[in-house]
């Protein structure tokens, strides 16, 4: 079960979350339309996320189903003769029951991760074939066996996508690695709830709504709500166990779809940390502080689709970075501007209160301070729409140093 973002917070309960940027084209627009990009595994920047340590762990009758799965795709592989691909084909069941059976038996009740089981999958192979078959066929159906099995961990994986955010606003080391040397700046979010508003335009978001008398229907909407979680930080990988990924993909004959013995047996695999994939990083990366929000849904979504609005309620403000140009902090004020008229036109809720702030180097520490610099105005002509703090009202200026205070020190 997913666990709740735990950190300091604001007298009121709300908490603020950070999101680091790049001064360029691509973020300037995202900026402009309130958005954020939900990248793949193969997106980020570590290649070892969603990467899951599989298992098998369960009961007699998922090893034989397990086994028949195997000889089923490994004897569809062996030419037609292969004394070994035909026998065990045509009673492919008997052959399963009996593998599976020995399966069961040598690894009882503990967890087998993948690699072990194709030695031991391989062991019971041999065991039962011995003097049934020639030394070649034998080995060429335990060849395929171990290919399939060897395969398995890329087949199972499951693709998600995945919104990263921060509650550190001051580590030099992110401000480099995510914010162009500097050069770029941080978006202040703030959530109350440790939930965030999202809203796309198509159908995408897969959730479920309270229709009349309580009922519960799930669909795909224009707009969710997305929970943000807490990284973990771990020296191992979360364990899944693989029955779960198999079993719709076992054989079943009309009467057992029929009796939902798909549904029925998926009680006999123990679950382990299926729902903490992409949510357990490499203890290295604890200095990030990272939570992160989940695409809502069961779909493989191409690039252009994974992109939402966050609604404006949660936007309060931005940090420029130590090294950001003059001409770039102009561009994100104009672009906050712009995602505010936007917001108007499409109906949605406005920014309130969109407040900027100076990140700047400290003379004794490496950790970053952060200065309020003024609010975004509510007019443009032809000068940007950007009060500066000496021309704020009083009431202002101490609610944009209490914010300055609460981003510095994590409050």
């Amino acid at each position: 079960m997913h666990c709740k973002v735990y950190g300091s917070r604001h007298l009121d309960g709300s908490m603020n979350f950070y999101q680091y940027r790049r001064s360029d084209n691509l973020n300037f627009s995202m900026l402009r339309h309130g958005e954020i990009y939900f990248a793949s595994a193969s997106e980020l920047n570590d290649a070892n996320e969603c990467r899951p340590h599989l298992i098998f762990r369960g009961s007699m009758e998922l090893w034989q189903r397990l086994a028949d799965y195997i000889l089923f795709h490994a004897c569809a592989e062996l030419h037609s003769n292969h004394a070994a691909g035909m026998a065990i084909y045509s009673s492919r069941r008997h052959w399963g029951d009996v593998l599976g059976k020995i399966l069961r038996s040598k690894v009882k009740n503990k967890d087998v991760g993948v690699a072990e089981f194709a030695g031991i999958f391989s062991e019971a192979l041999r065991q039962i074939a011995k003097g049934e078959f020639s030394e070649r066929d034998i080995a060429s159906l335990d060849n395929l066996a171990a290919s399939l099995i060897s395969k398995l961990p890329q087949q199972l994986r499951e693709e998600r996508y995945i919104a990263s955010f921060s509650r550190n606003a001051t580590d030099p080391t992110m401000w480099g690695h995510y914010a162009g040397i500097e050069k770029g700046y941080l978006i202040v979010y703030e959530t109350e709830n440790n939930t965030v508003m999202v809203h796309s335009p198509l159908n995408t978001l897969t959730g479920s709504r309270t229709e009349e008398f309580g009922r519960i229907t799930i669909g795909s909407y224009k707009e969710e709500v997305l929970e943000l979680e807490p990284v973990k930080y771990r020296m191992v990988l979360p364990k899944v166990n693989a029955f779960h990924g198999l079993i719709p993909r076992f054989l079943y004959s009309e009467e057992e779809d029929h009796y939902d013995v798909p549904a029925i047996i998926a009680g006999d695999a123990p679950s382990k940390h299926q729902d903490m994939i992409g949510l357990i990083k490499y203890s290295s990366w604890r200095y990030e502080r990272e939570i992160r929000a989940f695409f809502p849904t069961h779909s493989t979504l191409p690039p252009d689709l994974r992109s939402l609005a966050v609604d404006a309620r949660h936007i309060k403000g931005l940090v420029f970075g130590p090294n950001m140009s003059d001409s770039d902090k102009g561009r994100a004020i104009l672009c906050c501007y712009l995602f505010r008229e936007e917001c108007s036109k499409l109906g949605r809720n406005r920014p309130e209160n969109i407040s900027f702030f100076q990140a700047k180097h400290n003379a004794e520490r490496f950790r970053l301070g952060i200065t309020p610099v003024g609010v975004l105005s509510d007019h443009f002509h032809h000068s940007l729409p950007f009060t500066p703090i000496r021309k704020c009202d009083p009431s202002v200026v101490e609610r944009l140093t209490e914010i300055a205070r609460s981003i510095e020190f994590g409050k």
